[in-house]
C-alpha cells in the first residue's frame, strides 16, 4: 500500500486543528504513520511502535512539521502512555487475542475527546498465521460501544491484496459518559 492510499483511508477523521499527541501501534514500516503525519497539524507528534527494528528504521523522524519518535516495543505487553489525543491501529488489531481488554486500555490512554482510528480486515474468521484474531467492522463497532466509545464512523474500504477480506477504516471517539 502506498502512503497516498493509506491517507485516503484515514483522511475523514475529525483531526483537530491544534497540535496533537498520537501513537501508531504496530506501525511496521510506517505507511500509516506517514499518512497520519500528513493529516495532523504542524507541531504534532506521533510515537510509532513496532517490534521490527528494521521496519522502524524506514520511518522518518519528522514529516510535514510532525515529530515522529520510534520505539521498538510490543504494544500488547507495554504500558501505554496516558493523555493521548489519538491512537492509530492499522493492520495490527488482528494480532490482539483479548481485544476487549486491549481496547479498554486504549480508551483509558486517550484524553476525554481522544480519537481512535482503526484499519482492519472485515472478517471474523481467522486466517492461520496471518490474521489470527480478526474483527469485522460490525463486531468492532459493537465492542467499542460496550467499552465506552461512541459508535464508530466508517471512513474507507479497499480490497485486500492478501485475500483476507476487505480492509476497512473507522474512527471512534470516547463517549462523554465513558468511565475514566
Amino acid at each position: 500500500m502506498q502512503v497516498s492510499d493509506a491517507r485516503a483511508l484515514i483522511c475523514d477523521a475529525p483531526y483537530p486543528p491544534h497540535p496533537q499527541r498520537w501513537m501508531d501501534l504496530g506501525c511496521g514500516e510506517g505507511v500509516f504513520t506517514r499518512a497520519l503525519a500528513a493529516l495532523l497539524p504542524k507541531d504534532s507528534s506521533i510515537e510509532a511502535w513496532d517490534t521490527d527494528a528494521s521496519a522502524l528504521a524506514e520511518i522518518p523522524k519528522e514529516l510535514n512539521g510532525v515529530r515522529i519518535a520510534i520505539r521498538g516495543a510490543n504494544f500488547l505487553n507495554t504500558l501505554l502512555p496516558q493523555g493521548l489525543d489519538g491512537i492509530l491501529i492499522a493492520n495490527a488489531l488482528h494480532y490482539v487475542p483479548d481485544q476487549r481488554a486491549f481496547l479498554n486500555n486504549v480508551r483509558q490512554a486517550l484524553t476525554p475527546q481522544g480519537l481512535l482510528v482503526v484499519a482492519e480486515y472485515d472478517t471474523d474468521r481467522p486466517v492461520p498465521t496471518w490474521v489470527p484474531h480478526p474483527i469485522s467492522q460490525r463486531s468492532l463497532g459493537e465492542l467499542l460501544v460496550t467499552i465506552g466509545f461512541q459508535p464508530p464512523t466508517a471512513m474507507g474500504r479497499r480490497t485486500s491484496v492478501y485475500g483476507s477480506g476487505d480492509l476497512y477504516t473507522v474512527f471512534a471517539q470516547r463517549s462523554a459518559s465513558s468511565p475514566t
